[in-house]
């Protein structure tokens, strides 16, 4: 019996297809298998490439191949020579094609994604943006195409729990996002709800190189309670080992007056034989 890929909000279902030709498009895209893609195109000419085809994650083929960073080329198909919607959005979590790829990694799929218009400005389920996900999986170049694109706004722009690009830099140790950013004016000062600041998000995950970036003073704070602390530690671990040693000396003596103890009567016994 013929089945057919289910449709989000505004997007049409795919063309009638059995669940194993589903599930080949699925893993070719997965895959970027471009030679496979085009051979399933030949043998299913017309199939909707904008339609859910993966309906456990609500995924459409481009989307699938944007969660693959080593699938650029089949991406780069998809959106110039089969002119899919590069703004298509998940029905439920709303992650477009541009969060994925920045969510993953890809960054050549993000290059082609935003020279081909996709909205830098688009929020997911919990309001982060592209730059929000590009902060902790992509690269430097790929955060300042998004900066580029979208302009000042995008540095200090907060998701739902008021988290804002550099917060993400700082708690994943992003020294490099986090400088360009604070370079271009991106505010230090910023708190989420839970009234951190990206200073604070840093020093609690030990991320020195970022912290110093964000607040020198702060930095200068944490790495001199960090060397007290190392010293406590070796001072600690030196007393223990000297303890250990002592013990080991005194056992060692203890053992050789046992030694001679039990040696003398036998002595005394061969010397009186």
């Amino acid at each position: 019996m013929a089945d057919t890929a289910a449709a989000a909000p505004g997007r049409p279902a795919a063309p009638a297809a059995d669940p194993a030709t589903l599930r080949h498009l699925r893993f070719i895209c997965l895959n970027g298998d471009v030679h496979d893609f085009r051979k399933f195109m030949e043998r299913h000419k017309g199939f909707d490439l904008n339609s859910v085809v993966d309906t456990g994650r609500d995924h459409t083929p481009l989307m699938l191949a944007c969660d693959n960073p080593q699938a650029t080329e089949l991406v780069r198909i998809l959106i110039e020579e089969f002119g899919v919607d590069v703004n298509s959005s998940m029905s439920e979590r709303k992650l477009t094609p541009l969060h994925i790829a920045c969510k993953a990694g890809a960054d050549g799929a993000t290059m082609l994604l935003i020279d081909n218009g996709a909205d830098v400005t688009a929020r997911d389920l919990v309001g982060r943006s592209p730059l929000h996900w590009a902060c902790i999986g992509s690269s430097l170049d790929v955060v300042k195409s998004i900066v580029r694109r979208w302009g000042a706004p995008a540095l200090d722009v907060m998701d739902d729990s008021e988290y804002t690009p550099l917060m993400f830099a700082a708690e994943h140790n992003r020294a490099d996002i986090a400088a360009f950013l604070l370079a271009c004016g991106a505010s230090r000062d910023a708190k989420n709800k839970l009234s951190h600041t990206a200073a604070e998000l840093a020093d609690w995950y030990g991320h020195f190189d970022v912290l110093k970036l964000v607040d020198e003073g702060a930095w200068a704070m944490a790495t001199k309670a960090l060397q007290q602390h190392r010293e406590q530690q070796a001072g600690k671990e030196a007393a223990d080992s000297a303890e250990a040693s002592e013990g080991a000396s005194s056992s060692a003596a203890a053992a050789a007056g046992d030694e001679a103890r039990a040696a003398g009567p036998a002595a005394s016994s061969r010397g009186r034989g």
